[in-house]
């Protein structure tokens, strides 16, 4: 053989031997790999509701939200189950996963009756902080289903009549009228407040708290003080329960004892007297007729 065919043949082999050693591969290998080992996201995941499904209730009530479950085609329900789990979507924490619950809130819990498709988040004692986006996660096999639920909190605002401030004298009675409404039932108590002291129980003759529910879901609450007095003056909070608190300012006057001061040319009830100007032209008459 001729010795420029042996000495490319070795420097062949010599090169093919440093590629192996070295673990090089090419970028169509790297790719055929990459997308062996990863499926598609579509082979794994289902739909997700396009918009969130939008519920509401007042502030202290219980709401069940709801999550549709429906079997994927071909999916055996006597050898699996769906799996279902519920997340708080503004911290991404995990409330519950099928039957039990990951939260040490004890307001939350799944509610499903065995052999039904139904199931339910229990939210108790809703408060303004539950309000946000839940996401229930339906899991088949290999396909994972989403559905959105906004939760709000309706938080009813109590009123008062009359304004902000009340202006009234030393002896004299006053009432105070709130009014809140709610679609639920109607709120089990209303606190009236004197500063940060409650005057609902202050057994005294000269105050009376009445409570009266009316049609359309209105409470109205009353606070009456007869013979007011100066130390009665105050801010007056009617406070019912789950609804947001309204305020007034009562302001207690002694009195004026002394008569009241006459607007200008008021001579009602004044006795006759003589003013400035009339002393002025009787002196000047009497000097007239004296200089004669």
């Amino acid at each position: 053989m001729d010795s420029r065919c042996v000495l490319v043949v070795g420097l062949i082999l010599v090169s093919v031997a440093h590629t192996a050693s070295s673990g090089t591969e090419s970028p169509n290998l790297n790719t055929t790999s990459s997308t062996a080992s990863s499926p598609a996201p579509a082979a794994r995941l289902g739909s997700t509701s396009p918009s969130p499904r939008n519920l509401s209730a007042p502030l202290g009530s219980t709401i069940h939200l709801p999550c549709p479950v429906k079997l994927h085609p071909g999916f055996n329900r006597a050898t699996a189950y769906p799996r279902v789990s519920w997340i708080r979507r503004k911290d991404w924490h995990i409330l519950t996963v099928g039957r039990k619950e990951y939260t040490s809130d004890q307001r939350f819990r799944v509610v499903h009756r065995e052999g039904s498709l139904d199931w339910l988040l229990q939210v108790k004692f809703l408060q303004n902080r539950d309000a946000g986006l839940y996401e229930c996660q339906v899991t088949m096999g290999s396909i994972t289903t989403s559905h959105l639920v906004e939760l709000a909190v309706l938080e009813p605002q109590a009123e008062l009549e009359g304004g902000s401030e009340m202006h009234l004298e030393e002896g004299s009675s006053f009432s105070l009228v709130c009014r809140v409404v709610t679609t639920v039932p109607p709120p089990a108590y209303v606190f009236w407040y004197k500063e940060d002291t409650m005057v609902n129980y202050d057994y005294s003759d000269r105050l009376r708290v009445s409570v009266e529910h009316l049609p359309e879901g209105i409470t109205e609450a009353k606070l009456e003080v007869k013979t007011a007095r100066v130390l009665d003056s105050g801010n007056y909070t009617c406070s019912p329960a789950n609804s947001r608190p309204a305020h007034v300012s009562i302001f207690v006057n002694k009195g004026d004892k002394m008569q009241p001061r006459k607007s200008k040319g008021d001579t009602s009830g004044s006795n006759p007297s003589i003013t400035g100007e009339s002393a002025v032209i009787v002196l000047l008459v009497f000097y007239f007729f004296s200089s004669k």
